[in-house]
């Protein structure tokens, strides 16, 4: 018989993995929303520049957290049903 994991772990793991991925990819979120927002034609490497040199690199992690927060809620609910009803579904060998 297959070894049960532990819900908690599920959690865990989902959010931690939600969380990492959105905090990695946030800049490029955070470029994509300048351009549709800013009124001004700017390439992303001009908009990377431009808030490097007003805001500092911290400035293109602002309003992060909500993203972070978010995901690993989202990822972590995902990781958590998964494995619950992979075994629900799985057979005597765990299959």
């Amino acid at each position: 018989m297959a070894q049960k994991e532990k819900p908690l772990h599920s959690l865990f793991a989902g959010a931690t993995a939600g969380a990492v991925e959105a905090f990695i990819t946030y800049p490029t979120e955070f470029v994509k929303t300048s351009s549709q927002f800013s009124g001004k034609k700017q390439g992303p490497i001009a908009i990377i520049k431009e808030t490097v040199k007003t805001k500092g690199f911290v400035g293109l992690y602002s309003g992060c957290s909500a993203l972070v927060v978010g995901n690993a809620l989202k990822a972590g609910v995902r990781f958590l049903s998964y494995d619950h009803f992979k075994q629900m579904l799985a057979d005597e060998q765990g299959k």
